[in-house]
């Protein structure tokens, strides 16, 4: 996750740090993970990706993850449990660069994948 610099939110008329979060998939190469795909299926918050103790952010985030791993049902299904399982415990207030091993994730969740 990487913070907009002021200059770049004073450009985008924001008043308060936008996050940017890149997804790297197995043999694939990183990409930024696009805010306003999941923000057309979804909104969860005005804020972007960043989140404080409401979790709006964390709630976007995830979704935007499902949704970049998984079909939309699927996405829609699992993502609150993605946002408790992965995101909630890392810190709020610094960046981060954190690799997720999701494969138990997704044995938990073999129901939704088949409903």
């Amino acid at each position: 996750m990487e913070r907009f610099s002021n200059e770049e939110l004073l450009a985008l008329g924001q008043q308060w740090p936008l996050c940017r979060v890149w997804l790297t998939k197995p043999n694939k190469k990183e990409a930024e993970l696009n805010l306003t795909a999941s923000k057309q299926l979804m909104s969860r918050t005005p804020g972007g990706f960043s989140w404080g103790g409401w979790h709006s952010g964390a709630f976007q985030l995830a979704f935007a993850i499902c949704l970049e791993l998984f079909e939309e049902y699927l996405a829609r299904r699992i993502y609150n449990d993605f946002m408790e399982t992965y995101l909630l415990p890392l810190a709020r207030d610094e960046d981060f660069n954190v690799e997720f091993d999701i494969s138990e994730f997704i044995v938990d969740h073999l129901d939704d994948f088949f409903h």
